[in-house]
């Protein structure tokens, strides 16, 4: 695999993002919740111009389509997804105005602008993730809105962690549909324990255990950092770990820009996003929390050479270990959750019983972040 994303999904006819909509209400109101959060009102969206990438089979797109955008352009390279999507559309939100365009990211032109942009699930894993999200949100109108989705080697351990396992148990060479009978049931009452989980078991499994990692992280701060080079403002974000204390009236020139503010906040909540079941409890320093990421990040490099080349997982094991000391003092049950894993896989290894894993078995975070940022209108105008 070489095109992240798009050749895993082509050459295995997939489109591994669906959503649970057997209660049509209750995925609107996630998705509402979510729109307000990143502070989308819905008459931000009715009559707007807007701009999806990467919708996948559509799911999503339903409540975009719903609130009657007066032009919505669903941009994606897997004509699986794309058809998925129109036929999901035409039965949901048939008066929507939409196009459909089947075409690479990197590659898709026009000289139009919308009002609102979104690309989620998409810029984390790609190859150079930063000229992606740029690429993209160069699409943006000046005081129009752009909703991306970032993920680091931090807030998805408990995934990365689940790579590992599933590993142990099943040999990644094996044909896709041998390894999803043989993780499918294991992962099972893992994700049972997370409240509000609308996406399909075997469709988290294929995309977030399976799918082979070719491309890199895009953390919080990458987004920031990236975005502020081209005049873009952080506006809010899902989860809020952030609070900005700055009187409105000292909200001028440099000092509207609160996106180093809340950069500084990432990191001091780093654990909080390692893991969710803290509920934002957990307190610790701006520099444990780049050092937390630092070992993460070292940690996902090396489990990519692994998985690619079927060396030793020796490595992986000991960074683990490492990861989890340094954690400890800070939260014992994040600990003990990457312990468990541990023992689980050396019991598969040896062949022995898998151990109760209850810790492990409950262990997420919140490995993908919603911002949203606003691009700046030109020098002289409001």
């Amino acid at each position: 695999m070489t095109r992240p994303f798009l050749d895993y999904y082509r050459a295995n006819a997939i489109s591994p993002v669906n959503q649970d909509l057997s209660d049509l209400s209750r995925h609107l109101q996630r998705r509402e919740s979510l729109y307000l959060a990143l502070g989308i009102v819905p008459a931000l969206v009715s009559g707007r111009s807007v701009i999806e990438f990467g919708p996948g089979s559509g799911h999503n797109a339903i409540y975009t389509s719903l609130l009657q955008p007066a032009h919505y352009v669903l941009v994606d390279g897997n004509p699986n997804g794309l058809a998925a999507a129109s036929a999901l559309l035409d039965r949901y939100a048939p008066g929507c105005a939409r196009t459909l365009v089947e075409s690479l990211i990197e590659d898709y032109a026009t000289e139009e602008l919308f009002d609102l942009v979104f690309c989620e699930g998409t810029i984390p894993g790609q190859l150079d993730t930063a000229a992606f999200c740029r690429k993209v949100g160069s699409f943006v109108a000046e005081g129009g809105i752009f909703i991306v989705t970032t993920q680091d080697a931090a807030s998805c351990l408990g995934e990365l962690l689940r790579r590992v396992v599933a590993a142990q148990l099943v040999s990644r060479s094996a044909s896709v549909s041998v390894q999803l009978e043989r993780l499918v049931p294991f992962f099972a009452p893992h994700t049972a324990t997370i409240a509000g989980m609308s996406r399909p078991l075997e469709d988290w499994v294929l995309d977030n255990i399976i799918q082979p990692y070719v491309g890199n992280m895009f953390s919080v701060a990458d987004a920031i950092e990236s975005l502020g080079q081209d005049g873009f403002h952080f506006y809010s974000a899902s989860p809020r770990f952030f609070t900005v204390w700055r009187w409105y009236k000292r909200l001028v020139g440099e000092d509207r820009n609160i996106g180093p503010a809340v950069r500084v906040q990432y990191f001091a909540n780093l654990l909080n996003m390692i893991d969710y079941r803290l509920d934002g409890t957990a307190t610790h320093t701006r520099e444990w929390g780049e050092h937390v990421l630092k070992l993460s990040e070292t940690f996902y490099a090396t489990l990519k050479d692994v998985e690619a080349s079927g060396a030793s997982y020796k490595p992986v094991f000991d960074q683990l270990h490492e990861l989890a000391e340094m954690i400890r003092p800070v939260s014992a049950l994040t600990a003990d959750s990457i312990d468990e894993a541990l023992a689980v896989c050396d019991a598969a290894r040896q062949g022995n019983a898998l151990p109760s894993a209850p810790a492990f078995a409950s262990f997420f975070g919140h490995g993908q972040q919603y911002l949203s940022f606003v691009r700046s209108r030109r020098a002289g105008t409001i």
